[in-house]
This record gives structure tokens, C-alpha cells and sequence, in this order.
């Protein structure tokens, strides 16, 4: 099983650490264009892919081990 982690927010280098890039005003995160493309409006967004890529579950904000869990078995 491999975990992919997928910043949703443009980052930058900056003084030598990894700052978030602010737009607006008031200033907010800048989503990356993968969010956007996706309609990920909220995170954290988690993905089961079956071993031949298909997006076997997904889950939005709050769920329960037991969901995951039974995603997961599924992809077995």
C-alpha cells in the first residue's frame, strides 16, 4: 500500500522555509491548480485507488476508521 500526500495550496520558498502564497484581500490560501481542477473547495480530501488507478472511495472532512477501513479492503 503506498500514501500520497497532495499539497491543495501553492507553496514558495521564502527566507529559507516554505510559505503558503496569500492572495486576496483579506489574504487567503492560493489553491494549486489540481485543487481547482478537482473542485476540491475543502480539505482534507482522502482517495482509495484501486491498483489500476480508479478512485475506489473518497472521503470529504470527517470520517470514521471504519469507512477507511472498508475502502480499503475493497482495493485488497
Amino acid at each position: 500500500m503506498a500514501f500520497i500526500h497532495v499539497e491543495p495550496y501553492q507553496l514558495e520558498f521564502k527566507d529559507g522555509q516554505l510559505q503558503p502564497i496569500l492572495t486576496g484581500n483579506p489574504p487567503n490560501l492560493t489553491p494549486t491548480d489540481v485543487t481547482n481542477r478537482w473542485g476540491l473547495v475543502s480539505e482534507p480530501w482522502v482517495f482509495v485507488v484501486d491498483r489500476n488507478g480508479i478512485v475506489a472511495g473518497s472521503f470529504e472532512l470527517i470520517f470514521g476508521d471504519a469507512e477507511l477501513s472498508a475502502a480499503l479492503d475493497k482495493v485488497k
